[in-house]
């Protein structure tokens, strides 16, 4: 087994989404890519097929998130896409300061350090 050049990776990906026009969890995706990829002789990470399908025009990722109990710590990577994240400072009207972060690729958006993704969903755009 070879790894995976970006090229068909992505023509992989995208004939995967687009069979099915939508795929309703991230296991689901790289369950079916991974499966194409070994007949075709290649192998791929789970991770790598993330962000790859992030960077694609033609597939559309909506994310739901859910809230935790357990603070965790973005450590300036963006949770849903793994691309960095920027700290915002905002003022509120009476003066306060807060702090969120925002990631410029996947637009995730954090109110505080609670905010977890639940599912992806993946569309082929026409």
């Amino acid at each position: 087994m070879k790894n995976t050049p970006n090229r068909v990776l992505k023509m992989v990906i995208e004939n995967v989404v687009r069979e099915n026009y939508s795929i309703a969890s991230l296991t689901e995706l790289t369950r079916q890519v991974k499966s194409a990829l070994i007949e075709k002789g290649y192998r791929c990470s789970n991770l790598r097929i993330k962000r790859i399908v992030f960077d694609m025009k033609s597939i559309e990722v909506r994310v739901s998130f859910k809230k935790s109990h357990i603070k965790k710590q973005l450590n300036g990577t963006c949770p849903v896409c793994g691309f960095n994240l920027t700290e915002v400072l905002n003022k509120t009207l009476d003066g306060k300061e807060v702090k969120f972060y925002k990631c410029k690729r996947c637009r995730f958006e954090s109110e505080g350090s609670y905010k977890l993704p639940a599912r992806y969903i993946f569309y082929y755009k026409d």
